[in-house]
């Protein structure tokens, strides 16, 4: 998962942090030990962990 490795700012567009409806994620720098890894990749990986993990559905 070199998501973990990567900077990503994710912010909260409806709803607080801890309770959000909805959010943006962008990369902002790709990670050290996978520099070549495509971005869309990255961020689709990142994005389905996190619905999965918060038990939620994805527009």
């Amino acid at each position: 998962m070199s998501y973990q490795e990567a900077i990503l700012m994710i912010i909260a567009t409806e709803g607080q942090a801890t309770a959000t409806r909805a959010f943006d994620i962008e990369l902002w720098k790709e990670s050290p030990n996978d520099p070549d890894r495509d971005s869309d990749s990255l961020l689709a990986t990142f994005t389905d962990d996190l619905v999965e993990t918060t038990e939620t559905t994805r527009r």
